[in-house]
């Protein structure tokens, strides 16, 4: 079994109109323990839905989510949580820092939920990513690309298995998107965590060598695009 496994996933959302939208529906879908994915889609296909799924932030109208052979899956909110600090990493797409806190700060506060605060490996990533001189500014005191950094740093901050990354490269120009990327990458390989990146941008996606495109494997994806190809214009 692979190390995540996704048996039957569907996650549906009410309309303004009261209907009832399909937004996942995977039937299989697996990320082997280490393995590296990029998933393509475009905006609004359900990649961040599938990410929040994955790290138990929103869950499923019914289907299977096992980590290592653990089912996630009916988890109460409180169990999904300590998971999800315990064993998954997540760069989010809007950095989500609090800026009453310095760079460092705000790596130690993601420990908390997780093993506990380790000044050392926090200090040794936010260096690793080029931030030795800005352990102690704030959010609002560093660029873009300074901060995506910060949240990388705190997404792997408590030694995570699997790391979820969702358009980590979208506020980047072409140049720091790509340094980013690397240094994600090879964070996650040195720590022996799997990175699953969703996102749009086709220079991100052409780095991986193993890509999908979300459509392939959901299905709620082809029979939204089916029927807007099919409605009359």
């Amino acid at each position: 079994m692979p190390f995540l496994s996704i048996r039957d996933l569907h996650k549906s959302y009410v309309d303004p109109t009261g209907q009832h939208q399909t937004v996942i529906d995977i039937p299989s879908f697996g990320l082997e323990s280490g393995e590296q994915v990029a998933l393509a889609g475009r905006s609004g296909c359900g990649k961040t839905t599938l990410l929040n799924l994955i790290a138990g932030i929103s869950t499923p109208d019914r289907g299977s989510i096992q980590f290592d052979g653990k089912e996630l899956v009916g988890l109460s909110t409180g169990r999904r949580d300590r998971f999800r600090a315990q064993s998954i990493g997540y760069v989010f797409q809007s950095f989500y820092l609090l800026d009453g806190h310095s760079a460092l700060e705000n790596v130690l506060l993601g420990m908390q939920f997780g093993p506990g605060r380790d000044a050392v490996f926090a200090t040794h990533l936010l260096t690793a990513l080029g931030l030795s001189d800005r352990l102690h500014h704030r959010p609002s005191q560093l660029s873009i690309g300074q901060r995506q950094r910060v949240a990388v740093a705190r997404a792997l901050a408590n030694r995570p298995r699997l790391v979820l990354a969702d358009e980590p490269t979208g506020s980047l120009d072409p140049t720091s998107a790509a340094e980013a990327m690397g240094l994600l990458r090879g964070l996650c390989e040195e720590h022996a965590a799997a990175l699953l990146v969703v996102s749009h941008d086709r220079e991100t996606l052409d780095g991986f060598e193993s890509q999908l495109d979300l459509a392939e494997i959901n299905l709620a994806g082809s029979q939204r695009a089916r029927s807007a190809a099919e409605s009359p214009r």
